[in-house]
């Protein structure tokens, strides 16, 4: 893998990360905590099924 992949991997799951505890903070005592928590889980699982792909291809085909 290549440095700026890496750089581009780490650099997406901080801001993923940033996003989930900035929502989970805000929410953690609202009504909407329990449906907020499963849209953002959702979209972080689509996100690393779609950032793994690519990378699983790759190394299959060396």
């Amino acid at each position: 893998m290549k440095k700026k992949e890496t750089i581009q991997i780490l650099v997406s799951a901080v801001i993923w990360a940033a996003v989930i505890i900035s929502c989970g903070r805000i929410l953690n005592s609202t009504e909407f905590n329990d449906s907020v928590r499963n849209v953002l889980i959702t979209g972080a699982m689509a996100h690393l099924f779609l950032l793994s792909t690519p990378l699983v291809v790759n190394k299959k085909k060396s």
